[in-house]
């Protein structure tokens, strides 16, 4: 059975290596890395090295006798390209892997020098150059295999162990055809000494597979770590996005009421001013403790924007309505809501639309549930946009135009959807005027 090349064992080896072969080149072609490139060529190196005793009978004439030896030295190359690619030599032992890149091009230049000296020179030179290289290219490989050691992984060390037998398995193939007592032995035993060899290559193929399967797992986990740690960030550049619009827009509303208050001690408007003060101040503790907060509820952000209203009222002479209407399906002290994104709104209803109109002025906050979405429309009867621009009221505004615009950013931010929407629309006909800014995001609860 182990004397005859073309028995079940010895078949059933060189199949497998050119299923190997198969499958992995067929790998490389789908995602293009490296790793299975090299290693089909060496399954497929292997399998026609150990077609040779089956289809040639004597390597030492013709064809056979100049690829025989030069076969073997490219094999053992692009083993040593796929170490490399496998082991990421060029990270971990940098200097190493420069020698490594070396080794390979002398071995592919040695392949080309055998051919040159087998057909100026004649097989047995041929011959006597290849044993007597093997043991530099052995010595060669076991500091190679030290130096490998050094790798940190289970894997680095499963391949040099592997690696290390299948050595050790090819040294004794070589013994079995140069030192002539052992030979005797394996004819007396009916053991081929391309048998080792043949167990080797098994043994390394499927050493190989197992860690290749083990190496993408560990790649597939470092890339689900950094998607995660990427997304991380993601979410943590965004809150600090938003923390920033947040701390750009409230200075903003805070300068104004701090500037009514003043208005009013001027005046001599000295109960107003009281009045003003203990719900600003109520406002300001609002705003300080949800100002590190990228939600709070829709209930708390109504509560605040009720005493945005009611100081706004005491500054505007003659005041407005204020109606706020809530769709029955929706839970104001579970929807998640970015804080104070209302106010804009409503400040750009009172000053530039309702500031120029006489009689009743009213302001309207509709919420309503749309599915999945969460839609808020404010709506003024004030002079509507187009009048408001003739006017050059929202071209001298700046702050105010960076206050809605920034809410526009923050609600994009936070909630990452294309379903969001914020838009203003001048609602004026023949017999009315006002506007209405439309807010829509995805209705998330705590």
């Amino acid at each position: 059975m182990f004397t005859q090349f073309d028995s079940e064992f010895y078949s059933s080896v060189r199949g497998a290596l050119l299923i190997v072969f198969i499958y992995h080149i067929i790998i490389y072609y789908q995602n293009k890395r490296k790793l299975y490139l090299f290693f089909s060529v060496y399954a497929l190196l292997l399998f026609i090295y150990f077609l040779r005793d089956l289809i040639i009978k004597d390597y030492t004439i013709g064809l056979a006798s100049y690829i025989n030896y030069p076969l073997q030295y490219i094999t053992v190359g692009v083993y040593l390209k796929f170490s490399r690619e496998l082991l990421q030599t060029k990270i971990y032992i940098p200097k190493w892997d420069n020698l490594l890149s070396l080794s390979i091009k002398i071995l592919l230049v040695l392949s080309a020098t055998l051919i040159v000296i087998n057909a100026t020179v004649g097989f047995h030179t041929q011959q006597l150059i290849f044993y007597f290289s093997l043991p530099i290219l052995f010595a060669f490989i076991v500091v190679l295999f030290v130096k490998f050691s050094r790798i940190n992984g289970v894997h680095a060390k499963i391949f040099i162990l592997f690696s290390a037998i299948y050595y050790a398995l090819l040294l004794v193939t070589y013994a079995g055809y140069i030192y002539h007592p052992f030979n005797k032995f394996l004819q007396s035993v009916e053991v081929n000494p391309m048998f080792f060899f043949f167990i080797g290559g098994t043994i390394k193929i499927i050493m190989i597979a197992a860690i290749i399967g083990f190496r993408i797992k560990e790649l597939e986990e470092n890339r689900i770590k950094t998607e995660l740690l990427l997304s991380k960030q993601i979410i943590e550049t965004s809150e600090l996005k938003m923390t920033a619009l947040q701390s750009q827009m409230n200075p903003h509303f805070l300068f104004n009421s701090l500037n009514s208050i003043n208005n009013f001690i001027i005046k001599s408007q000295i109960e107003k001013a009281s009045d003003y003060i203990t719900k600003f101040s109520k406002l300001i503790r609002e705003i300080l403790k949800n100002s590190q907060k990228n939600t709070i509820s829709l209930a708390e952000e109504l509560s605040n924007l009720k005493i945005y209203v009611l100081l706004e009222n005491i500054r505007i002479e003659g005041g407005f309505t204020y109606e706020v209407e809530i769709d029955p399906q929706i839970n104001t002290d579970l929807v998640k809501v970015p804080p104070l994104f209302i106010q804009p709104y409503v400040e750009n209803a009172i000053w530039h639309g309702l500031m120029h109109i006489e009689g009743e002025k009213k302001i309207k906050l509709i919420i309503s549930k749309m599915d999945d979405l969460i839609k808020f429309e404010i709506i003024d009867n004030g002079i509507g946009i187009a009048k408001a621009k003739e006017k050059q009221e929202i071209q001298r505004d700046e702050r105010l135009g960076f206050a809605t615009k920034a809410t526009d950013i923050r609600i994009k931010t936070l909630f990452q959807s294309e379903k969001t929407l914020v838009k203003l629309e001048d609602i004026s006909n023949k017999t009315s005027s006002g506007t209405k800014a439309t807010i829509v995001f995805p209705l998330v609860e705590f």
